[in-house]
């Protein structure tokens, strides 16, 4: 198996290399790997799956790894970035390192906690012995067993001033089960996370914003590329002809960017996008505004 690779390392061209027999299943177009280019290892993202045009395999260097067992970015995305390369002039590696969040160019680990939970319910006098013999385990294993869902490991062995080793005791027993969980990172998980109310109730739209979004409407039920630019003072009313583009491109099944010019603006905007379309979209902070 051969894959070409856009390394994130400075310069634009797709590079080639084989993959080992233990990475085939693991490897597809939009994943993050670690590629050999002189004597480093450097990110990269897989752009294509098949052999280079007259280049000898036998002189392919070897894929050292993949970072992430999802693609980092998807192949929609990665066709947007060659559209935006060919629209805009612009180097395809830059585009793709502008895509992906920052977390993810510097191989950020997936955060994870451990959970803790009873797997096997005690009687009276088992929990006596436990007490006599081991009165941390007794104090751990009761906490737990009071608990309607299993607790953060860190949290339980902060309050009860216990060591994780009382932990692997009663995980060795049967006792007790300790099982490791992905934490899925919520965007503004704060105040506005859930939306504005008062925006999320669309107003009556005066003469001009109903011609703008008339005119979007129409762009968007071609189906075709197209570029409209809006004209208007600030608190003309702008962000409701976007809000209202944004729902019809969304209920047709599209996907939106939408950039920020102020990173101040950023929650606010967010909360007023969820507040307005009901749901939590994915977020990437970029540096020329927020996409949504």
């Amino acid at each position: 198996m051969t894959v070409g690779v856009h390394p994130l390392a400075g310069f634009d061209k797709l590079l080639h290399y084989k993959v080992p027999e233990t990475l085939r299943d693991q490897v597809a177009v939009g994943s993050l790997v670690r590629i050999p280019i002189l004597n480093r290892l450097h990110l990269g993202i897989v752009g294509e799956v098949g052999a280079p045009v007259d280049f000898p395999l036998d002189r392919l260097k070897t894929l050292a790894a993949v970072v992430y067992p999802f693609t980092a970015l998807p192949p929609d995305l990665l066709g947007l970035a060659r559209w935006m390369s060919s629209y805009y002039a612009a180097k395809l590696d830059g585009i793709i390192e502008a895509m992906l969040p920052a977390a993810v160019r510097n191989a950020a680990s997936l955060k994870q906690e451990k959970l803790l939970s009873v797997v096997r319910q005690l009687d009276a006098d088992e929990v006596a012995a436990l007490t006599k013999r081991a009165p941390a385990q007794a104090k751990l294993y009761t906490f737990l067993a009071q608990q309607f869902k299993p607790q953060k490991k860190s949290l339980v062995l902060s309050r009860l001033g216990v060591t994780a080793a009382v932990v692997t005791a009663l995980v060795k027993r049967g006792d007790v089960r300790e099982e490791t969980r992905r934490v899925e990172r919520i965007a503004y998980a704060d105040d506005w996370s859930t939306g504005e109310v008062v925006a999320s109730q669309p107003h009556r739209l005066n003469t001009e914003q109903q011609a703008a979004v008339d005119a979007v409407a129409r762009r968007l039920a071609e189906n075709t590329f197209g570029v409209t630019l809006l004209h208007g003072v600030t608190g003309s009313g702008k962000t409701e002809v976007y809000l209202r583009a944004i729902h019809d491109a969304l209920a047709a099944g599209g996907g939106v960017i939408f950039l920020v010019p102020e990173v101040a603006l950023t929650p606010q905007t967010v909360a007023r996008l969820r507040g307005r379309l009901r749901r939590s979209r994915p977020i990437t902070a970029a540096s020329c505004g927020t996409a949504i």
